[in-house]
């Protein structure tokens, strides 16, 4: 009797409190304005305990001045994307765009939209309305609301 009761009780708390996980392959081709050297980026992203990279790379591709950014996404409880920061130095300034997703970009979604960052909009929002994907370009000195707060950033190798 008391196994069966510990049985009972392991099959509701799995039932209860189980949580939903799943991944998704990303390859973001990010592009940057001509007087952004993408050579001088450096990429990082935001992590959390529920949602991160198993595997995360970019390539540069300085005849198009874009980043390629490939990797697989895990996560679990919630599908929340990872930010991304791109830092490029100049001179005595670092200047930081951020890219910033409610729903996960996976290639599997047919993610075709272009991303091009500059000084004037240095941050982009992806968002997901009934299927479609949209791109929110958001301008210097406003705020991004859908980017969670975190003191800690993840560099992402460099594949050249």
């Amino acid at each position: 009797m008391k196994n069966l009761l510990i049985l009972i009780l392991v099959l509701i708390t799995t039932f209860t409190f189980g949580q939903t996980n799943g991944s998704g392959t990303i390859n973001l081709k990010i592009s940057f304005e001509k007087d952004i050297s993408v050579e001088n980026i450096e990429v990082f992203y935001s992590s959390q305990d529920y949602s991160k990279f198993d595997e995360i790379k970019y390539e540069i591709d300085t005849y198009s001045n874009s980043i390629i950014l490939k990797g697989n996404h895990e996560w679990w409880a919630s599908p929340e994307f990872p930010t991304f920061v791109f830092n490029y130095l100049q001179k005595d300034k670092i200047f930081m765009f951020y890219l910033a997703s409610a729903f996960p970009p996976y290639i599997e979604y047919n993610f075709d939209k272009k991303i091009v960052f500059s000084f004037e909009i240095p941050n982009v929002h992806i968002q997901h309305f009934s299927g479609n994907f949209e791109l929110i370009f958001i301008g210097k000195g406003r705020y991004i609301e859908y980017i969670a707060p975190t003191n800690e950033l993840i560099k992402v190798k460099n594949e050249n």
